[in-house]
C-alpha cells in the first residue's frame, strides 16, 4: 500500500507547478489522505453509502469507515467511526431503511490480528448503534440483500 501511495506523492510532485506548490511535499502528508471506495447508492436514489480509509501513522494501520451523503452533497454523515476497528462495504436493505456492513468490531484483543472474524452488522440508516447478526468461525467476505 506504501509503494502505490509513494507513486502518488512522487506523481503530484513532479506535476505540480511552481504557482500551485505552496510548500514540499512530505511523509506526513500521505497520512492525512483518505481513499473512497465501493459507493451505494440508496435504493430511493437520495444517498450514496461508502467507505473512508485512511492511514493511523502510529499505529502503521489502515483503518476503514462508513460514511453516507445526500445525492445532492448537502449533508454528509459518518455513519461508523469506532477508533482502531474498521468498517468496510456498506449495503443499503430493499426498502433503504437500514444499513448493513462487515466490521471485526467487538471480536476482543485475541483477534484484533486476525482478518478472518469480520462479520455482518446491521444499523438503522438514520443512525444509532449497530448490531451483531452473524457469529460465524470464519469471515464474511461480502454481503447482498
Amino acid at each position: 500500500m506504501i509503494s502505490r501511495h509513494f507513486l502518488l506523492v512522487l506523481a503530484l510532485a513532479c506535476t505540480a507547478t511552481p504557482a500551485l506548490a505552496a510548500r514540499t511535499l512530505t511523509l506526513d502528508d500521505m497520512f492525512k489522505e483518505r481513499d473512497v471506495s465501493d459507493p451505494q447508492v440508496s435504493p430511493d436514489g437520495n444517498w450514496v453509502a461508502y467507505e473512508v480509509s485512511q492511514m493511523d501513522a502510529k499505529a502503521d494501520e489502515s483503518y476503514s469507515h462508513i460514511w453516507m451523503t445526500s445525492w445532492d452533497g448537502k449533508r454528509t454523515l459518518a455513519l461508523t467511526g469506532r477508533g482502531q476497528e474498521s468498517e468496510t462495504a456498506p449495503r443499503f436493505s430493499p426498502d433503504g431503511h437500514y444499513l448493513a456492513f462487515l466490521s471485526d468490531r467487538g471480536e476482543g484483543e485475541e483477534n484484533k490480528d486476525d482478518e478472518a472474524t469480520d462479520q455482518v452488522w446491521l444499523m438503522d440508516r438514520a443512525g444509532g448503534e449497530a448490531s451483531k447478526l452473524t457469529s460465524f468461525k470464519g469471515a464474511v467476505e461480502d454481503l447482498a440483500w
